[in-house]
């Protein structure tokens, strides 16, 4: 746990997006899922926090993305937890693609309109970075 807080700080300093309130937060449940999915037993939750750690964020981001359509399209996952994937993913794609986390986010409050915190950042990117 204290290695991936570090691996958080280092995220959150690397970003090149206004640091958004809550964003370290966002980062942070995205990352213990990713733990959660990791000791589970899935390798590409592992190989994920890898790539984070290594800054290879484009690659990090492509295995968050895989994850959530794969929650997507799987018959046996409930909008809820694709919705959650998409979330992480947004809070990954954030650190270095506004757009790409937007989408993600979106894609969150289609699979579940009752997620305010996908809701929330969809809206804080669109003011931070004026995309509409």
């Amino acid at each position: 746990m204290a290695e991936n807080a570090s691996l958080r700080r280092q995220l959150a300093e690397a970003r090149q997006a206004p640091q958004a309130p809550g964003s370290e937060q966002a980062l942070a449940e995205a990352i213990y899922a990713a733990e959660k999915q990791a000791e589970a037993g899935q390798p590409r939750a592992e190989e994920a926090l890898a790539l984070l750690a290594a800054g290879k964020l484009a690659e990090a981001t492509a295995l968050f993305e895989a994850e959530a359509v794969e929650k997507k399209t799987a018959s046996r996952a409930s909008a809820e937890e694709a919705a959650t994937a998409y979330r992480n993913l947004g809070a990954i794609a954030g650190l270095a693609d506004p757009k790409h986390a937007l989408e993600a986010y979106e894609e969150a409050v289609a699979l579940d309109p009752d997620d305010i915190q996908s809701l929330f950042w969809t809206g804080r990117i669109q003011i931070d970075y004026a995309i509409f």
